[in-house]
């Protein structure tokens, strides 16, 4: 999974989601919060909880940048 998760972010996958979920939003936090749950749910019907977890993290600190909220985690 952490090899999926690093080939997600060479390849430019979370950028990509988190730039559309931004945009999605529209400035909105509660908005932004659904997206991302929602995109939760589909990566954990398709893959394990822990998957989820490991693969979700970077993504969810990428949205956060782009919809201009900042990041602190302090793995990313």
């Amino acid at each position: 999974m952490m090899l999926l998760a690093e080939l997600a972010v060479l390849e430019g996958v979370f950028d990509w989601a988190a730039a559309h979920l931004a945009r999605w939003a529209g400035g909105s936090a509660l908005a932004l919060f659904t997206l991302v749950y929602a995109l939760a749910v589909v990566i954990t019907a398709l893959l394990s909880n822990d998957a989820t977890a490991v693969v979700f993290t970077p993504a969810v600190a990428a949205m956060a940048g782009a919809a201009g909220r900042g990041t602190s985690c302090p793995i990313c």
